[in-house]
């Protein structure tokens, strides 16, 4: 009798639920678009900005539409300082349909950036952003002042052992001079570039990129013996195919960065504030892996370009929590991370930074009778029937 009950009891629960549903209709086409911002201002790059609508989230096209000839007003510390002018840009998005079918579908990809307007350090710029069928939005931030960099060095050495060649690390150190009075958030930029004998890229077998397996100097990849080549007088500039996978042991750069379990370095984005170093003259260590032997005897160099900028607060935030989104939108079992957006009416960022710069180099950089020759050049030089 009581199996009986509790069945009866048990579908009687499940009655009462399935009817304590209700479907609820929804129309994407109910929710109003808001204005969306995403721009910055620097001293040294002016204003880069911005405004474009907001998509629903079942809105399969992947890009945003601009908002054209909206009245976007600047201000410098509470004053007008000018109406931003609309520059309008058509871009392309192609989408994938079924039997290969490419659909292309044209859209407004403008914007209102302007290097006309001299930005200044310490003060405050708001935006005030209205057009017709949209709720008016309004943000602002306050410029941070550039910090003193000084004592960049580069060194060139051999590291980890690879199975197939030498491993090679760019090792760095840079001493930055904190402001105290601040609360500052950074983002550490690294731009390496190499200088490498033509006659090397010329070697039979060995491919544009490189001086052939991993650049060892030799098919085996042992740093022994290195082969033949025609020297020549002309030294080309490559980029570093790891530009911005750079890694450091640096405690300061482990909030939010994941470590590699291999050499427990910390593989950065170049986010980090000044926590641990408030105030201080700081030296900051970091590398990155390299392929190539640099021959100096040759002319052969490493130059290093880095580029610190002092963020503002609401910058960090929107950086962060952006590459937190990134990570957690594709995987189901993490919880969801919205972006950060100090747009006050509206969405998006309006943020602020300042910008130091400093370069080191490894080897000798000019040398006098040699010839120096971009990537591009390169290209054709090797396409052309001088080669």
């Amino acid at each position: 009798m009581k199996t009986i009950m509790k069945s009866i009891s048990f579908i009687f629960i499940i009655i009462i639920a399935y009817s304590c549903e209700k479907t609820i209709q929804f129309n994407a086409q109910q929710i109003k678009p808001k204005i969306v911002v995403n721009g910055f201002v620097s001293p040294h790059r002016g204003i880069l900005l911005k405004v474009e609508k907001s998509r629903s989230i079942l809105d399969q096209d992947d890009y945003f539409e601009a908002i054209s000839n909206a009245k976007v007003l600047l201000y410098e510390n509470d004053v007008l300082v000018k109406q931003l002018k609309y520059k309008s840009v058509i871009d392309t998005f192609r989408k994938q349909l079924d039997y290969d079918v490419e659909k292309k579908i044209p859209f407004e990809n403008g914007h209102y950036s302007d290097n006309s307007v001299q930005i200044k350090p310490g003060a405050t710029y708001k935006l005030e952003i209205s057009k017709e069928g949209f709720d008016p939005v309004w943000c602002e931030t306050t410029v941070p002042k550039p910090v003193d960099i000084s004592d960049f060095t580069v060194d060139y050495k051999e590291g980890i052992k690879q199975e197939y060649a030498p491993k090679y690390m760019i090792d760095m150190k840079l001493k930055i001079k904190d402001i105290a009075a601040d609360e500052n958030f950074y983002s550490l930029n690294v731009q390496v570039q190499y200088g490498i004998e033509l006659g090397y890229l010329r070697l039979p077998g060995y491919g544009y990129g490189g001086y052939g397996n991993y650049g060892s100097g030799n098919p085996g990849g042992d740093s022994g013996e290195q082969p033949e080549f025609s020297k020549t007088d002309t030294i080309v500039e490559k980029y570093s195919e790891f530009m911005g996978q750079w890694f450091s042991p640096d405690p300061i750069f482990a909030s939010g960065d994941a470590m590699d379990a291999f050499d427990n370095y910390i593989y950065s984005n170049g986010l980090f504030t000044d926590e641990l170093i408030n105030g201080k003259d700081y030296l900051l260590s970091f590398g990155e892996h390299g392929n190539y032997t640099v021959h100096k005897d040759v002319g052969e160099f490493i130059r290093v370009n880095i580029t610190l900028d002092n963020l503002t607060k609401e910058l960090y935030l929107y950086y962060r929590s952006r590459e937190e989104h990134s990570y957690a939108k594709d995987d189901p079992f993490a919880e969801p991370v919205p972006v950060y957006s100090n747009v006050v009416g509206g969405l998006g960022i309006f943020g602020s930074e300042s910008t130091s710069f400093i370069q080191g180099i490894f080897g000798d950089y000019p040398v006098t009778g040699k010839t120096y020759i971009d990537e591009n050049t390169y290209r054709e030089l090797r396409n052309s029937q001088y080669y």
